[in-house]
């Protein structure tokens, strides 16, 4: 639309000044004015002249035909055309697939009203990919007195014994991972981190020196701190049946456990 204002214009400006230099040019004995050729000639270098300032000022487009560009590293970004690329970042900063990982953690028993159980809780997983695993587990479990159990003693001559008490547990499970993420720490760092499922069986040795058949459940997540190190929490369901410290047979247990810890992973991620 402006260039063909521009070029109206001026054809509207060579027209309209001809009579006028006509008569002077005659008058003063001047060849005369540029016939209609000479007139077509001018705006057809005027409309030349606008169509090239008019390919120097346009953005120059990626050729159609011409193949996209290949990204090998980052640096290929600054090859890409405007809105006609988009490079997304897939890869996780924390890989497990064909990865061992060791979690060392500190786990207690959360629905023993009158005795805590404390333990270590170790695990090694091996990873067959970003979602599937399996877990070998060792608890190592001791157990002592709550405030509440030694004041029921000295204030109300109550004395208190559990049931059943669990001293060590031993099995494997098998993980899955279906979600992963990213999440804002106080505006200054970003941490990958990933939501898990595991169930299994095992056997719980417990305070009668018996060994009960035990069915695994837990959730828990894991954060990644660097590429071969996360911090890890879980909460875990044992369900098993043992005999009582009362001798008249047995019952059905549940402990509920939370599990903290640092897990670690190797060998070396080579493909991330």
């Amino acid at each position: 639309m402006h260039r063909r204002l521009t070029i109206l214009i001026v054809g509207i400006a060579i027209i309209s000044g001809s009579p006028g230099r006509l008569l002077a040019q005659e008058a003063q004995g001047e060849p005369p004015p540029p016939a209609s050729d000479d007139v077509e000639n001018i705006l057809e270098q005027t409309l030349q002249q606008e169509e090239n300032k008019q390919v120097k000022e346009e953005p120059q487009l990626q050729d159609p035909k011409k193949p996209e560009p290949k990204l090998t590293d980052l640096s290929g970004l600054a090859n890409l055309a405007p809105f006609s690329d988009v490079a997304v970042i897939q890869k996780k900063f924390l890989p497990k697939t064909g990865r061992f990982e060791f979690f060392p953690g500190l786990g207690m028993v959360m629905n023993d009203a009158f005795f805590m159980n404390v333990g270590l809780n170790m695990r090694l997983a091996y990873f067959f990919s970003e979602y599937i695993g399996v877990e070998a587990a060792l608890h190592v479990i001791g157990t002592s007195e709550k405030q509440v159990t030694k004041d029921l003693a000295d204030k109300k001559g109550v004395v208190t014994r559990t049931l059943v008490s669990p001293q060590g547990y031993y099995g494997g499970a098998a993980r899955w991972t279906p979600v992963y993420g990213k999440m804002g720490f106080l505006d200054k760092t970003i941490i990958p981190y990933d939501l898990y499922f595991l169930g299994g069986l095992g056997m719980t040795q417990t305070n009668q020196g018996t060994s009960s058949f035990t069915v695994h459940a837990g959730t828990g997540q894991t954060f990644a701190l660097k590429k071969w190190m996360a911090a890890r929490w879980e909460l875990s369901w044992y369900f098993y049946n043992a005999k009582t410290s009362t001798g008249q047979g047995g019952g059905n247990f549940t402990n509920l456990w939370a599990t903290v810890g640092l897990s670690f992973f190797f060998p070396e991620a080579k493909y991330r």
